[in-house]
């Protein structure tokens, strides 16, 4: 009788003790903030991208002087812990305008497919493509061989073609290059596909033509990006959609991974965010081991905006592919968080998607960069695993945020470009803030270049 009144009372003890816990605290982070560049020009970081094999960064920035603006890179390696390897190196420069780059690695040849905004003036901009060899002086062409090839189209008419992003399909042996073509009234999300170098048509660089991912001439479309989502043979693109003034939803669009006598998508496109506010701002990140999708997006209304998410199945061809409900990612009733990134390990089932964003306490607060992990398992019923920790406030606000996890091992690459002072007056370098780990507390640590 004793023991089962203190089996009852330690019951109750654990019980009060569980229900007066304190909310769960961010995890802090060790990471040296790290300047990109800083050379009194205009200097923005643009893209990271992966190499797989070597465990190796590849970072992108624009350089703006004037009218004029170019794009550099430069390699890095986290093993053991963050550092530059060689210098930095053109990517693209003209007398005319490069900017606004995205990235993604050829698993297939070992190189990046860097493609960028070419601007020949201001109603005519195209995109151009830049093949990057995936290691120092792998290449055939610029100053220290980190370059193949030259230069080359990939959408190029009268119009304005804008925000482009990659991806690449390994068993199909193809990039898919989606982007917004804006004219005076509205803007539409197209796409193309590029080749391994001199396997395209003719023995070019292209496949196929240009072809419409979205294009209602009601409705403008915007702010695409695209995944590969290997398992299914399928790439997949998130991109806004105007439903109705001042109101867009985020929808899905599936393409094949491979080129088709047809139409190159894969069943109609199917929604992904679709509430009375506003949803822009889309990104994806791809778990293979749990047949899933991550897409997050800020929502907004009025002068607030949070940050949401949402598990889609891969394995659903045709129609929404939505694992349940959305959930908040940050959704404070009085700051406004957005700009949201999304990244994972691929290779490793257990690893926690990790989401980057910016966030501004208040109307005169200043603002913060902040991180937090998902669980993993699309199921959960608590999907928040870590929740979101603020980098030390710093005397700038945080533009283009981006974000890229280490496959295999702990560690990931964030970075944003800092904007100091008061616009038309402001200066912009680019940072970034490399870790190893993610749960040890230490100071932010900061180093030049």
């Amino acid at each position: 009788m004793k023991l089962l009144r203190f089996v009852l009372f330690f019951g109750a003890v654990l019980a009060l003790a569980w229900a007066t816990r304190p909310a769960p605290t961010a995890a802090a982070i060790h990471a040296m903030e790290t300047i990109v560049a800083a050379s009194g020009l205009d200097e923005d970081l643009e893209a990271i991208g992966y190499n797989s094999h070597r465990g190796e960064f590849l970072v992108i920035w624009q350089v703006r002087e004037g009218a004029n603006s170019d794009l550099y890179g430069r390699r890095a390696v986290m093993t053991p812990a963050f550092a530059w390897l060689g210098q930095a190196f053109v990517i693209a420069n003209s007398s005319r305008a490069e900017r606004n780059a995205a990235v993604a690695y050829n698993s297939n040849d070992g190189d990046f497919l860097v493609v960028y905004e070419y601007e020949w003036n201001a109603n005519d901009i195209d995109l151009r493509g830049q093949r990057v060899a995936g290691w120092a002086g792998g290449g055939d062409s610029g100053p220290s061989l980190d370059l193949k090839g030259g230069p080359f189209g990939i959408a190029e008419s009268l119009s304005i073609e804008r925000s482009p992003d990659v991806a690449h399909f390994h068993a199909g042996q193809n990039f898919l290059v989606v982007y917004t073509v804006e004219n005076a009234t509205e803007s539409d999300v197209f796409a193309r596909r590029v080749a391994r170098r001199g396997l395209g048509d003719g023995g070019g660089e292209l496949i196929g033509s240009v072809f419409p991912i979205a294009a209602d001439f009601q409705r403008s479309e915007k702010e695409p990006t695209v995944i590969t989502v290997s398992q299914q043979g399928y790439f997949l693109v998130a991109y806004a959609y105007a439903f109705g003034s001042g109101d867009f939803d985020i929808l899905g669009q599936r393409v094949h991974g491979t080129p088709q006598p047809g139409s190159q998508l894969l069943n109609p496109a199917f929604d992904i965010a679709f509430s009375e506010t506003s949803e822009t701002e889309p990104d994806l990140a791809y778990s293979p081991s749990r047949q899933a999708v991550l897409a997050a997006w800020t929502s907004s209304s009025g002068g607030d905006s949070d940050v949401w998410g949402a598990w889609l199945d891969e394995r659903i061809l045709s129609g929404s592919a939505l694992i349940g409900a959305s959930f908040t990612l940050a959704a404070d009733p009085v700051a406004v968080e957005r700009g949201v990134v999304v990244d994972v390990d691929p290779t490793r089932a257990d690893s926690a998607p990790a989401a980057l964003l910016t966030r501004q306490a208040n109307a005169g607060a200043g603002e913060r960069l902040g991180v937090l992990w998902l669980d993993p398992n699309p199921l959960a019923g608590v999907r928040i695993l870590e929740p979101l920790y603020l980098f030390p406030e710093r005397p700038f606000t945080f533009q283009q945020p981006v974000l890229k996890v280490c496959h295999g091992k702990p560690g990931m690459l964030a970075g944003y470009s800092a904007r100091f002072g008061v616009s038309p007056n402001t200066q912009d370098d680019a940072h970034l803030l490399p870790t190893t780990r993610w749960n040890v507390l230490l100071p932010l640590i900061r180093r030049g270049s």
